[in-house]
């Protein structure tokens, strides 16, 4: 009986937010029983079931529950057997709903233009096993416990300008896959094995990143694929409990135009991808991170496309064209949309700045920290990205340089103060 119990958003969060319990129970045999489910020592719900698989989702209002929780599911057979699982969650007393940190970060095994890292992918081609290990103890350090891959697979090319559906798939894989026989030039044979493996030592979160198919890419072509992608990486990664979601790595533009239709590919995808998660285990998040430019273009396929979708989690809010509206009213704007659907929104944070030739290098922290206090309707932070961009000064590798070493100790600094 495989048996879990999912916070969305996960610890911490505040008093300004409904929290979904989120709860599965996959069975070998159609036996009833009973689930409960507990806050504390508080039954929040009791149900009888019968049938092989089980599942929902419970909305926990955080208003006046300032403090620790520790959430349990209570599964009994009808013979008396007993399964619990619990997960921990801190409440902050706050007027907003964000925290108010950065609560995780992105993480490219190496970035996909070499442009733009250029000041880190050599070194970053370089890390072992130990050193992913040791990276995730920096991102824990900094209470950057959300991880989101972008990619397990590497295949830079764009919706419309590629030849996948009759020549086949010839991206690369950072693990050893079956769906493809190339495989990424970097020293880690499993990079993302060894985060999880830390993550759950510490008590992490992350997102695999099912993907690339191509750049913008939702046709019914790449929707197949990443089912496939999903049900292996699913397969190899599920028994780790720091695998929390999975992340759509082709990401997307504001007004859900992707070059070739009116936005309905984007909706038909993700509604499909949704039921296919269902299959594999309900409790897992989908996380959708587009730029959010033009989004007053697409308000009714936002409010389609937010129904099959867990977490949207938009970025470039500092980079808004001069022809659109301000970030501050898109930001309103998918709030009140995500709201309505009960779909979660979080800030995609960019991190970096450019270098004259556009190679990413660390953004200064105040400027981090003033977009943290301006952008307070999001539930959670996660920034783009860690690696090449923060660095704790005792990594024995450091991609991106002394740099990143000063960005990763000015940012703690400014963390202690907030505790």
């Amino acid at each position: 009986m495989n048996t879990q119990l999912r916070l969305l958003p996960p610890s911490p969060v505040t008093t300004q937010i409904t929290v979904d319990i989120r709860y599965s129970c996959l069975k070998n045999d159609s036996q009833s029983g009973k689930l409960r489910l507990f806050c504390d020592d508080k039954i929040l719900d009791e149900q009888d079931f019968s049938g092989c698989n089980i599942s929902g989702i419970f909305s926990w209002n955080a208003s006046g529950q300032a403090g620790a929780h520790t959430f349990a599911l209570e599964i009994i057979d009808a013979n008396g057997n007993k399964t619990v699982v619990r997960e921990r969650l801190t409440v902050l007393e706050r007027s907003v709903r964000s925290p108010g940190i950065i609560d995780g970060a992105w993480i490219g095994i190496d970035h996909w233009s070499d442009q733009e890292g250029r000041l880190w992918n050599t070194e970053l081609r370089t890390f072992d096993a130990a050193d992913w290990r040791e990276m995730v103890r920096g991102m824990h350090t900094l209470g950057m416990n959300i991880g989101v891959v972008q990619e397990l697979f590497s295949n830079n090319c764009y919706v419309d300008a590629h030849t996948i559906p009759t020549d086949g798939y010839h991206g690369k894989a950072y693990y050893p896959s079956q769906l493809t026989p190339f495989r990424k030039e970097v020293a880690c044979d499993d990079a993302f094995e060894a985060m999880l493996t830390e993550g759950d030592r510490l008590g992490m979160y992350f997102f695999a990143g099912v993907g690339m198919y191509a750049w913008f890419d939702y046709s019914a072509e790449s929707l197949e694929w990443h089912k496939k992608a999903a049900r292996e990486i699913y397969d190899r990664y599920g028994h780790h409990p720091s695998l929390y979601g999975l992340y759509i790595s082709e990401e997307g533009m504001g007004n859900l135009r992707n070059g070739r239709n009116d936005g309905t590919e984007m909706i038909d995808f993700f509604k499909e991808f949704a039921n296919f998660r269902d299959t594999l285990n309900p409790v897992l998040p989908i996380i959708f991170a587009p730029n959010i430019f033009y989004v007053h273009q697409a308000q009714e396929r936002w409010n389609e496309l937010t129904k099959y979708l867990d977490i949207v989690c938009p970025f470039a809010l500092q980079r808004m064209p001069e022809d659109d509206q301000t970030a501050d009213q898109a930001v309103q704007m998918l709030f009140e949309i995500t709201q309505k659907n009960h779909c979660h929104l979080w800030f995609d944070m960019e991190a970096f700045d450019f270098e004259p030739d556009n190679a990413l290098k660390p953004r200064a922290t105040q400027e981090l920290t003033e977009e943290l206090n301006q952008y307070a309707l999001f539930e959670k932070v996660l920034c783009y990205q860690y690696p090449g961009l923060f660095n704790a000064p005792s990594a024995a590798k450091k991609p991106g340089g002394s740099a990143t070493v000063k960005a990763f100790e000015a940012y703690r600094k400014w963390l202690k103060t907030q505790k």
